[in-house]
């Protein structure tokens, strides 16, 4: 059942972005796809490994109003020449870090894929300074946890959901998105402003991304804070705050065919400062990269 759970997360996981830059949509239709070639999806997790893989199938339909694609969902409420506001759904990216370690013998699946209209998706802390180095800042007077059991900590995936604003420009295409956790698992929100840029000259189109992402302190205590059980029956000595992160990225695709097209995506996440408190973190940012050739059916 283990092996069928992660099979069918990573199906969900890959960060968006692989299909390319544009793909062409048609209403009322089921569309797949399937990527090879190398990828790579590093963990911000100590004692986590990296992702790693070469197949990435992706599926999506587009309806009239509701739109999927894989675990992202849609619903339009409002659409106008020059924007449209959406009722979103998708899987938190945090608790899938939990979730998928362990599964390079297994391969991974993309199944994001690209967003419509081109979008591929007050406690204070201690007074410490974060620190950068491979197992985040321990907090002072508490015992460091035995490195074997980074692995052991588990937390539950959470799914996000609430309104995305889309405004389209003559020179780029702006999301802002407000989710709450609607799972039950951790209420906590998070806030996402994208900004995207397509380009497409003749069989090649390319797009470049950045954007911000918040995250609240019940969403990053639940994910990144330890337990009293896991500290040894200690009390954690620091509560983490909401935080700040951004990312920025590019894909770049060829059209071979009307089916076969070559792609290449990469991006880079950064974590914020004050995340690092954390010792279940090993990193202060972490990327995902993809080169290989798509075919569509």
């Amino acid at each position: 059942m283990k092996f069928l759970v992660q099979i069918i997360l990573l199906t969900l996981c890959w960060l968006p972005g692989v299909q390319g830059a544009t793909q062409h949509i048609d209403s009322n239709k089921w569309q797949f796809s399937l990527s090879a070639g190398q990828g790579l999806l590093t963990t911000p997790l100590a004692g986590r490994a990296d992702l790693k893989g070469n197949l990435l199938p992706t599926v999506s339909y587009y309806g009239e109003r509701f739109y999927l694609e894989n675990s992202y969902v849609g619903y339009s409420l409002l659409e106008q020449e020059n924007w449209y506001i959406d009722l979103v759904g998708s899987l938190n990216e945090d608790g899938m870090f939990f979730e998928l370690d362990g599964t390079n013998k297994f391969g991974w699946w993309d199944a994001l894929g690209f967003h419509r209209t081109s979008f591929i998706g007050d406690q204070p802390g201690l007074e410490v300074q974060p620190s950068r180095g491979s197992f985040g800042t321990f907090p002072a007077n508490d015992e460091p946890i035995a490195s074997n059991s980074y692995q052991d900590i588990k937390r539950n995936l959470s799914y996000m959901g609430g309104i995305s604003l889309n405004w389209l420009t003559n020179f780029f295409d702006i999301r802002l998105s407000a989710l709450k956790d609607v799972s039950g698992v951790h209420h906590g929100q998070e806030h996402h402003l994208t900004i995207r840029k397509n380009y497409q000259f003749e069989q090649w189109s390319w797009q470049f991304r950045a954007g911000l992402t918040y995250k609240d302190q019940k969403l990053n205590n639940y994910y990144y804070n330890l337990r009293p059980e896991e500290v040894n029956q200690m009390q954690p000595q620091f509560k983490l705050s909401g935080t700040w992160h951004y990312f920025y990225g590019i894909t770049l695709s060829y059209q071979l065919t009307p089916e076969w097209a070559l792609l290449a995506y990469w991006q880079r996440n950064v974590l914020d400062d004050a995340l690092l408190q954390s010792r279940l973190l090993a990193r202060d940012s972490y990327y995902g990269r993809f080169v290989g050739v798509r075919y569509s059916f």
